[in-house]
């Protein structure tokens, strides 16, 4: 395990901060959010055990350590109801590739990370669909904005009993697990995932960068 800790926080009275990570190819995304609490902290943010903070999708805790620093748990991204693990590797896992996926076709500057915690719409054949497709309006409060359907052209998704309302949490990491990558697009977006994967922005279609991680994924193929 890698293991990053903080060295100014102490100089505003502040606890160190140990960020736990399974993966050394995180080592890079591990240290610029390290530095990233180091200036939290020195603008006057100060963090308790208990207390929780959005990395990308993800939300994590802070919790004390024996060594007098503070460390992380996050979703463990596969148990429903929502069980904690300790560390940070899917946090900054899942916020690496929705950086990289989004990139792929727009710009940096349209990244629109939603919250686990938030809502989303779903069909109820999703989880026996083998393709589906992703469309996002506006986020409004505790919903999402995020609609997940199958692309089944029988399944009448006007139709308000082939929907429900799930966290976005159950949604992903539950129910449609592909679906995962893509959710940093910004209202306006559509994705449909089957063996041609497709990205639209306001109805027009984007094309995938080439030597993009999209492009390098769908070339391994």
């Amino acid at each position: 395990m890698l293991l990053i800790t903080t060295t100014k926080c102490r100089d505003y009275g502040h606890p160190e901060l140990t960020l736990a990570l399974d993966f050394a190819m995180l080592e890079a995304d591990a240290r610029w959010f390290a530095s990233v609490l180091e200036q939290m902290v020195q603008s006057g943010s100060r963090f308790q055990p208990g207390q929780s903070l959005q990395i990308g999708w993800s939300v994590v805790w802070f919790v004390a350590l024996p060594n007098k620093t503070l460390g992380f748990e996050e979703p463990d991204m596969k148990s429903m109801p929502l069980v904690r693990q300790a560390g940070l590797t899917n946090s900054l896992r899942h916020l690496r590739l929705h950086k990289d996926t989004l990139e792929s076709v727009l710009g940096s500057d349209a990244l629109s990370l939603p919250s686990l915690q938030q809502s989303c719409l779903i069909c109820t054949r999703l989880a026996r669909s083998g393709s589906f497709f992703m469309d996002r309006r506006q986020p409004q409060g505790a919903d999402s904005g995020w609609f997940i359907g199958c692309q089944a052209d029988e399944h009448d998704h006007n139709d308000p009993t082939t929907l429900r309302t799930v966290s976005l949490y159950e949604a992903v990491v539950i129910i449609c697990p592909r679906s995962l990558p893509y959710l940093a697009f910004p209202p306006g977006a559509t994705i449909a995932v089957d063996e041609a994967l497709s990205f639209f922005m306001d109805g027009e279609p984007l094309e995938v960068r080439e030597g993009s991680f999209v492009d390098a994924q769908r070339r391994r193929r």
